[in-house]
């Protein structure tokens, strides 16, 4: 209710004195390039309403419609993980609305209240210490894209070097990422390849069970909210910045497993497992981040990097097996129950993200390298290990920046410096993605695009699970 009351609040007043409205429109439609079938498509609509009541108090809100015809809808979830995965064809969302003050109570003093993205580092698409604003994995392969958040967020510019500030963000509340129904199939998937792997000692496995997932859910209160403190500077032509964020991670993991199965035993001849019902609860942990980014113009480059280091909490995955056995003899049915209960280390160490950027433009060209340690949605342990990510971008304008040529690789190692001893093993375990794009801007802000992409990865690499994504898109975007 209270969210309730901060958005139609503000929307009355948005409505009553603003006096700029913005409009974009986008829409992408991809085709699978192997069988011509629609695998994706988006028609986006986002209305930005500003307002400046003076020099220096500015009220700006933005509205978010989405139109997805291939959102397939998720069964067998609570209606409270609904909420978290993007399963209606329909989005409606209130993207932003706050409130800027410049100068409130002294020179230099800046703040911003409401709904709003907080930007954290340095990054370009990939950002280690983005850490205060959650995801928003609404389309197949955006795996870095954020949404605004709630927050107040102060920022005070101090008299030192050739330019510094103090940055304090407070979330009163928490907020979880927004999965894609593709995104959150990976947890059943997940679930379903290791029970099957811990069976291969039947016969055979039978798995004809539903699987029903729910989520913990993170009540409103103080002591959910989280905090964020920044110091930035310039000196001598570099900026960086030091950061620290206590925070509740907004990805969540999968905390509990209760299965429900039976034994099926014919003495000499078989023994066969019958998986009944999966229930899986998702979950949220507590962590802190100490981040560090710096960047550099060269004039000829610009470099960037970005560290980010994370102190999760001990987390544990329990699991509940409910195992009926049954023995069929010649003279009778035996029936016996086992109830066992364990847990295994989810998550513990402390893990290092990092980043590496070049980024180069020169009359109409533009390159752009990067080498990414872990994407946002890893986590430094087992199946969500860190990962290795190598990403180039080119780019060539022609008839007056009308034309576009763009073309986009990337190289997906699971463990580049753990494999480089061992070449087959490194390539076993490797996703390779290629992209062309070429866009036309017939008038000012319109512009059309057609593009061809194609992944490809085996073994443990994050790109394995996309290697079937290979397709042929279309779309616009409209400036207004």
């Amino acid at each position: 209710m209270r969210k309730i009351g901060y958005i139609t609040g503000i929307l009355l007043l948005c409505f009553y004195v603003f006096a700029d409205v913005n409009v974009d429109l986008s829409s992408v439609v991809s085709f699978n390039s192997r069988d011509g079938e629609l695998e994706y498509g988006v028609l986006k609509s986002k209305i930005c309403f500003c307002s400046s009541f003076s020099d220096n108090v500015k009220l700006h809100s933005s509205i978010l419609v989405r139109f997805s015809p291939t959102v397939s809808s998720v069964s067998n979830i609570s209606k409270y993980l609904e909420e978290i995965v993007y399963s209606s064809i329909y989005r409606f969302d209130l993207y932003e609305a706050y409130l800027s003050v410049d100068n409130i109570f002294l020179d230099g003093f800046n703040l911003i209240i409401g709904k709003q993205r907080i930007f954290w580092g340095k990054g370009d698409k990939i950002n280690p210490t983005d850490v205060l604003d959650p995801f928003d994995l609404y389309g197949l392969l955006e795996f870095s894209e954020k949404m605004p958040s709630w927050s107040l967020n102060a920022r005070l510019f101090l008299p030192l070097f050739d330019e510094s500030y103090l940055q304090f963000v407070w979330k009163p509340f928490f907020e979880s990422a927004r999965l894609s129904t593709v995104i959150f199939g990976t947890y059943s998937q997940e679930i379903r390849e290791r029970i099957i792997s811990q069976s291969k000692m039947f016969a055979n496995v039978v798995y004809f069970g539903d699987v029903f997932g729910d989520v913990d859910k993170v009540n409103d209160s103080f002591t959910n909210s989280s905090v964020g403190f920044k110091f930035g500077a310039r000196i001598s032509g570099f900026d960086f910045s030091i950061s620290f964020v206590d925070r509740i991670n907004d990805i969540p993991f999968v905390k509990k497993v209760r299965v429900s199965n039976t034994v099926r035993m014919i003495p000499n001849v078989e023994t066969n497992l019958y998986i009944d019902r999966v229930n899986y609860n998702l979950g949220y942990h507590r962590e802190k981040i100490v981040g560090f980014d710096i960047s550099k113009d060269f004039e000829f480059l610009l470099l960037r990097g970005e560290v980010g280091v994370f102190v999760p909490q001990e987390i544990y995955r329990d699991y509940e097996n409910i195992t009926t056995f049954i023995v069929y003899t010649p003279s009778l049915t035996n029936t016996n129950y086992l109830y066992n209960v364990s847990s295994e280390e989810y998550l513990k160490s402390v893990y290092v993200k990092y980043l590496v950027g070049l980024e180069r433009s020169f009359e109409e060209w533009y390159f752009n390298f990067q080498y990414a340690h872990g994407l946002g949605i890893e986590r430094g342990f087992k199946e969500e290990k860190l990962q290795d990510y190598l990403i180039l971008s080119l780019e060539k304008k022609f008839l007056n920046d009308t034309l576009k040529f763009r073309l986009v690789g990337m190289l997906n190692f699971d463990d580049l410096y753990g494999r480089l001893s061992d070449f087959s093993r490194l390539i076993e375990n490797s996703g390779v993605l290629g992209l062309f794009e070429v866009s036309y801007y017939p008038v000012i802000g319109l512009k059309l695009f057609l593009s061809i992409s194609g992944i490809d990865g085996n073994g443990l690499s994050m790109l394995s699970r996309f290697k079937d994504f290979d397709t042929i898109s279309m779309g616009f975007s409209l400036e207004m």
